[in-house]
């Protein structure tokens, strides 16, 4: 797996790939599960305080390390945006190093019925 990382270019390991390391060498961790569809999302709930959302940096935007802000559902789209907001990767998707920004007013529609 790191081979094929490096391989592709990529400096950093996702956070779903570096526990699968820390696996392999018999190092425990939280287990982190990914969604892929919004159903698998909503069937995934925090034992101890319910549902919670995080929003953060993934991707080809992984360079900004630990951005990540939590929120609990529901959201509305001003919880949304302010739990956008909480990211530091924000300022990347409004515009501030892009030189295309990201449909904010979209994602907080998105971000509302998970």
């Amino acid at each position: 797996m790191i081979d094929s990382i490096r391989s592709s270019g990529r400096p950093l390991l996702s956070e779903c790939e570096a526990k699968q390391v820390l696996a392999a060498y018999g190092i425990p961790a939280v287990e982190t599960m990914l969604a892929q569809r919004q159903d698998e999302a909503l069937n995934r709930l925090e034992n101890e305080f319910g549902p919670v959302l995080m929003f953060g940096a993934e991707g080809r935007l992984v360079e900004v390390p630990d951005d990540h802000a939590l929120g609990l559902p529901p959201l509305d789209t001003t919880l949304a945006r302010r739990l956008m907001e909480q990211a530091r990767i924000h300022g990347v998707l409004t515009g501030s190093r892009r030189k295309k920004p990201v449909d904010v007013s979209r994602t907080e529609e998105l971000l509302v019925p998970v």
